[in-house]
């Protein structure tokens, strides 16, 4: 690819992020008018802004790694991910909350934090509910847009030099990652959400190792949802 098309290919992937975090921010402002149907706009805004982009020049949705193949590949290593990450992130959740609330940073959350001795194990009772939703409305639009068109885009203006596990990674992968940090605070304006950025990286090297978004999507969903049961089990 030449200077000018490189050139010509990041400034469209920073026009599409900044176009639809834009669209997303205002649409979570609107979310006391709008309701549920906030989340699942700003879904359909990070799925039909790349859907646009790649039709405009009739690119290859394969080339993006906009694809589920292949499926058994992809659901055994989100599979595997989980296995070997869950662990490191309970550890890791109640190293932080019990350091937060030693230090009586966040007074009204610690009131309710049980403790490494608590947290009975609490399912949210609309579990399948909010795992089709995590899956539908929240790990796919997000894959789509910054694993499958943003990182792809910006892989070919800065090619992969080297690789880690079997997967070809470079400065794409830390800029879609950051990128993906960086959304998420301008969209809902908590900046503790800047910690995305690490996992944003085991997607990206996830999209990878496989050519397909599906290990990333999945594997999203699932540290959703394991977020979402351990803070109710351990903040009732």
């Amino acid at each position: 690819m030449s200077s000018e098309l490189q050139r010509g290919a990041r400034r469209e992937a920073l026009w599409a992020f900044a176009l639809a975090t834009a669209a997303g921010a205002v649409l979570w402002q609107m979310r006391g008018l709008l309701g549920d149907y906030s989340s699942a706009l700003i879904s359909l805004v990070f799925l039909a802004v790349p859907w646009w982009l790649l039709d405009r020049r009739h690119a290859e949705w394969g080339a993006y790694a906009l694809t589920a193949q292949p499926v058994a590949q992809g659901v055994g290593l989100a599979l595997l991910a989980a296995v070997l990450v869950f662990p490191l992130f309970y550890a890791g959740f109640l190293a932080y909350y019990r350091t937060v609330c030693d230090w009586n940073l966040f007074p009204g959350l610690c009131r309710r934090f049980a403790g490494a001795g608590g947290g009975a194990l609490r399912w949210p009772p609309d579990f399948p509910e909010m795992a089709l939703a995590q899956v539908v409305a929240v790990a796919l639009p997000e894959e789509f847009f910054f694993r499958g068109y943003l990182q792809g885009r910006l892989a070919e203006t800065w090619p992969p030099s080297r690789r880690i596990l079997g997967a070809p990674v470079g400065r794409a992968l830390l800029v879609s990652s950051a990128l993906f940090a960086i959304g998420h605070v301008l969209v809902d304006g908590n900046p503790i959400r800047l910690a995305v950025f690490f996992p944003g990286l085991v997607f990206g090297w996830m999209r990878e190792r496989t050519r397909s978004i599906l290990a990333g999507t999945l594997f999203h969903a699932l540290c959703n949802l394991y977020s979402e049961v351990l803070h109710r089990s351990f903040f009732g």
